[in-house]
């Protein structure tokens, strides 16, 4: 398989994917539901490396505004949005063929290395 390192030249990765399976290194800053989606899109992914190294984001939530929202709608609730980081369509529920893992700071600075 191939690994791919998907940061700030995104573009030349979207536009010229490897053959066969492909792991993808994201940075934390940049990993969201829209770049799984693209690169799904672009590239058979076997994976997905969350990398814990540069920019962080400020505030992030892979869950909804209103986690078990569906249990208020059931029992005719009103929904409160406690969760102001989270998504109308959150990355926690989806379910993807291959595995997202994060690494530490130190397996963060090996990819960038390599």
């Amino acid at each position: 398989g191939t690994l791919r390192l998907y940061d700030n030249d995104f573009q030349a990765v979207l536009s010229s994917p490897p053959d066969g399976k492909v792991a993808v290194a994201v940075p934390q800053a940049l990993f969201n539901k829209s770049v799984v989606d693209e690169l799904r899109a672009t590239m058979d992914l076997a994976g997905i490396l969350v990398l814990t190294i540069g920019d962080t984001p400020t505030a992030y939530s892979p869950d909804e505004k209103t986690p078990q929202s569906f249990m208020a709608k059931i029992r005719g609730q009103n929904l409160h949005e406690w969760n102001l980081q989270g998504h109308v369509d959150p990355i926690i529920h989806q379910r993807y063929g291959f595995g997202i893992v994060v690494t530490d700071k130190q397996g963060s600075e090996e990819v960038y290395e390599k």
